[in-house]
């Protein structure tokens, strides 16, 4: 394969949308989108990928469902449903992805799906041609790639493909058998899956809403979390604990004690004054109550004075 060359128009558009709406667009709010019809089989899985922040809108509240998806665009979306673990490797080497600078806004994205040995399929030939518009083969296969890193069961047995559009000695022609018993994509028609179609923003939001319904998205710990609990066994089998869970978290930090209130006090009211006695000045004794004297009264001891009879005179 030969590296896929750019135009003029397609690198504009890469240079003025692609980025403005997959690196700067973290404040949009899902229920603010004014393009997004809430009718539209789509609406549902838009406002659940954009809340779980797998994909992102644009500031000026739109979706922009319509838009097509670039391969850089698809890595960097799908690479947020991969078991989260400390990054072993942070560089990819040139000999297996040779167009990718280290420079560029989706490096790191790229970095982390070859480091876990994903995607080979994309760069088969060193080129990812990451600007190139993703189809749906390349949807399909980064599909069932995540639920391999997941060691989630696949499809049923290999059978006949209802789509007589793809054969059997293509590339992504197992990821089309397993997104098909898996009911992750559906064909164009009934017998057609039309895989050199390119997906657009709607498409990618429909397949990773079905396929975040089935893995496990395990988040870094809050610091006030409980400890993180061992991975389920159907992860150990094929996935390592630490590549299950997150980092160690931060130990939560011991909060700093509240000063205890003192009560205030009550005012106390102050007590009445008790009133001066009377004083007596000095040199004056207090004045004896006068008793006073009945003219019949005796003192005892004394008889009492007979009257003197008056001399009556003779007429």
């Amino acid at each position: 394969m030969k590296p896929w060359i750019p135009t003029t128009t397609q690198v504009a558009w890469t240079l003025s949308a692609t980025c403005v709406a997959w690196t700067l667009t973290a404040g949009a709010s899902p229920q603010d989108f004014v393009d997004l019809i809430p009718q539209e089989e789509a609406a549902t899985a838009v406002l659940r990928v954009v809340g779980a922040g797998i994909i992102n809108g644009y500031p000026d509240h739109t979706y922009r469902g319509w838009k097509p998806v670039s391969r850089y665009e698809l890595i960097a979306s799908t690479i947020k449903l991969l078991p989260q673990a400390p990054p072993a490797v942070t560089s990819v080497p040139s000999a297996v992805v040779s167009d990718v600078a280290a420079t560029h806004w989706a490096y790191p994205a790229v970095c982390q799906l070859g480091q876990r040995g994903l995607g080979q399929q994309l760069w088969s030939d060193g080129f990812l041609a990451g600007d190139k518009p993703a189809t749906r083969f390349d949807l399909a296969y980064l599909a069932t790639q995540t639920l391999q890193a997941w060691a989630l069961p696949g499809g049923n047995a290999p059978g006949v493909l209802p789509y007589t559009d793809v054969t059997a000695g293509h590339w992504a022609t197992p990821a089309v058998r397993q997104v098909h018993d898996l009911g992750l994509m559906d064909g164009l028609s009934k017998d057609q899956f039309g895989g050199e179609e390119t997906i657009d923003r709607y498409q990618l939001a429909v397949v990773l809403d079905r396929l975040m319904a089935r893995v496990p998205i395990v988040k870094a710990p809050s610091p006030a979390a409980n400890p993180v609990k061992s991975p389920s066994p159907a992860l150990t089998s094929a996935v390592d604990a630490a590549a299950a869970v997150s980092p160690s978290p931060t130990p939560a930090a011991t909060p700093t004690p509240k000063p205890t209130a003192k009560p205030t006090p009550k005012p106390v009211k102050p007590s009445a004054k008790p009133k001066p006695k009377a004083t007596v000045k000095p040199g004056k004794p207090p004045a004896k109550p006068i008793a006073k004297i009945s003219r019949t009264s005796v003192k005892p001891g004394r008889p009492a004075p007979k009257p003197t009879p008056k001399p009556s005179r003779r007429p």
